[in-house]
């Protein structure tokens, strides 16, 4: 794990008193890209043993509740107003809400189409990264809207920006493409991807792309929607609880990206990754009803417990993950093979929020 030695945790809270024009400009670093994991071999052997589900299959169920819970939860975080039913109405039923901008509705079928497309090809590579990319920014259905890009833009790494790219809340400046060597932004994404491949476990390499997309600010916008979409590729590649972002603290999220910018400090940013993933796998982990019962009276314990157990390998006895349903090799149930069954909704017609 990157550790920024100059600054304890307590520092690293405190460093948001300085508003961030006063602090010190922070540069790309390149060395932020080699393959280092975050989280000890021990502690990404427990987190996939809490996360691991009972079959490699995704059910139509979860799938359908991952299309809800992350593409409500990943524009949430970008000031969508959509509500959770909002969102659900509008994916399963195509039903827009007409008090709300169209520009969010259409945040939230971009998010649709990307995870539909992600989930079908779960594989880190440029070319699968790049297409969540192009989905998530397509600019079709609002084109004056901030939040999305002309095509010419959209699943296209940055060569010029005329006037420079910043990024809000932080005194961090990523890479310029115009003060680089040709096609430098590409170059470090390939590099990008080959360092997320090296690392050997879904967990690490998760963080990995959450963390390193927006850090490298390889497009011109829809960075950390992107890397938010990505960053499940491992984890459904291995069969373990997606993570969905619900129950996210933004606060906690966008000061440990901060500080992994400006610092280059993981900590903050692990534990909200963290935080994160242990609440999103307890909403898709195949609990027994007594063990769904008992989360939903005291969540926080269990939670806490998850967590102690993640990083100190304290477990006790009725730990409410390992009291999952067993499966029925019998059930008739659908059942869909990740890879390959999933269908990828191609939508040509931009003025149609009707799924297919």
């Amino acid at each position: 794990m990157r550790v920024n030695d100059a600054f304890s945790l307590e520092q690293l809270s405190e460093y948001f008193a300085t508003p961030d024009f006063k602090r010190p400009f922070a540069r790309y670093r390149e060395e932020m890209l080699n393959p280092e994991p975050c989280f000890t071999a021990a502690e990404s052997e427990r987190l996939i043993n809490l996360s691991k589900l009972n079959s490699a299959k995704y059910s139509r169920y979860s799938v359908s509740k991952l299309l809800i819970d992350l593409s409500w939860a990943s524009s949430h975080l970008e000031g969508n107003t959509y509500t959770q039913l909002d969102t659900q109405a509008l994916i399963e039923y195509g039903k827009k809400n007409d008090d709300k901008p169209s520009e969010d509705a259409a945040m939230i079928l971009n998010h649709k189409r990307a995870i539909e497309f992600m989930v079908s090809s779960p594989a880190v590579t440029e070319e699968n990264i790049k297409k969540i990319h192009a989905y998530l920014a397509d600019n079709r259905v609002t084109p004056e809207s901030r939040h999305f890009l002309e095509p010419k833009k959209c699943g296209v790494a940055r060569t010029f920006t005329e006037n420079g790219l910043f990024i809000d809340g932080t005194s961090y400046l990523p890479p310029q493409a115009e003060d680089r060597s040709p096609g430098f932004v590409n170059n470090e994404f390939f590099r990008l991807i080959n360092s997320a491949n090296a690392l050997n476990d879904p967990i690490n390499k998760s963080f990995f792309l959450m963390t390193r997309i927006p850090y490298l600010q390889v497009f011109y916008d829809a960075n950390k929607r992107t890397s938010r979409v990505s960053c499940n590729i491992p984890l459904i590649e291995s069969g373990l609880s997606p993570i969905s972002f619900v129950d996210f603290d933004k606060s906690q999220y966008l000061k440990g990206l901060i500080v992994f910018y400006e610092l280059g400090d993981e900590r903050l940013a692990k534990d909200a990754f963290l935080d994160a993933y242990i609440s999103s796998a307890f909403r898709y982990l195949p609990l027994v009803d007594d063990a769904r019962f008992a989360l939903s009276a005291d969540r926080e314990k269990h939670l806490s417990a998850a967590k102690r157990y993640v990083l100190d390998g304290v477990c006790d006895d009725d730990s409410i993950w390992l009291k999952k349903r067993n499966i029925n090799p019998h059930d008739n149930g659908q059942k869909l093979d990740t890879p390959k069954n999933i269908p990828i909704i191609e939508d040509d017609d931009e003025d149609s929020f009707s799924p297919r």
